[in-house]
């Protein structure tokens, strides 16, 4: 989401008004807030409420245990929709008073779990029920194939998720390095050193592992997460405009 601190009252209730439309959730006009996003929009929905923070949306509100579970265990609210607000992202303990939610995709989550605002996802049934006519005989019809075992939204998550770690150890690593060369260990004392090259050439590797983190880039591996699930969405919602088949195309 961007960011809409020090913004104006008129550009930041645009964004809100669009975000809250998404998910489905009323909108009420009111006071301009006084804090760091200064908007006069808020969402509102029974006995929660919806305020735009710099970068996210605090909603307060009582959330049972097993429907926050249920947010917590889907891929778009493991880290987008936070528990208490905390960053490091905490499995529900109990019922939930709070959240900070820092996507789109976890606001139409919290929408479709919680308030039912949004059309529910297909259930399984109708999942599998679309997949066997993408499977059957496309005719003379042309279909666009999608291979089945082909990478899933949850694989391209974990895989971001894994070079996240990994960018975290080699900036250590590269912070190390920058240290030695330094001479804060016995010898080295030269950023001519073989531990200052080094650490230059992480520099590049970081900047480079970076691209695959971030959302905005089409290569990186969030990118290609949302594209997998909405192609997905779309095979479910439209199974005849698809062929399904196995690598090597078999089906």
């Amino acid at each position: 989401m961007i960011n809409l601190a020090g913004q104006s009252t008129r550009h930041a209730d645009a964004y809100i008004e669009d975000e809250l439309k998404e998910a489905c959730i009323p909108i009420f006009q009111g006071a301009i807030s006084p804090g760091e996003v200064p908007a006069s929009l808020i969402g509102e929905h029974g006995r929660f409420r919806f305020e735009r923070a710099w970068y996210y949306w605090v909603v307060n509100g009582p959330v049972p245990l097993d429907v926050a579970q249920a947010m917590y265990e889907d891929p778009r609210g493991r880290n987008d929709v936070r528990v208490d607000g905390n960053c490091g992202c905490p499995e529900p303990k109990d019922r939930v008073m709070l959240y900070h939610i820092d996507s789109q995709d976890g606001l139409n989550l919290f929408a479709e779990k919680v308030l039912g605002t949004r059309p529910l996802p297909p259930t399984q049934e109708e999942k599998e029920a679309a997949l066997d006519i993408a499977r059957g005989d496309s005719g003379a019809r042309v279909r666009t194939v999608v291979y089945e075992d082909s990478p899933t939204e949850e694989d391209y998550l974990e895989a971001a998720r894994e070079v996240h770690d990994i960018r975290n150890g080699l900036s250590k690593l590269r912070g190390r390095l920058y240290d030695l060369s330094r001479g804060l260990d016995k010898g080295l004392v030269s950023t001519d050193s073989v531990a200052h090259t080094v650490a230059c050439s992480l520099t590049t590797a970081l900047v480079t592992l970076y691209q695959l983190e971030d959302s905005s880039d089409d290569r990186s591996f969030q990118a290609r997460a949302q594209r997998t699930k909405e192609r997905w969405e779309d095979i479910y919602r439209n199974p005849t405009a698809y062929t399904l088949q196995k690598e090597g195309g078999k089906r």
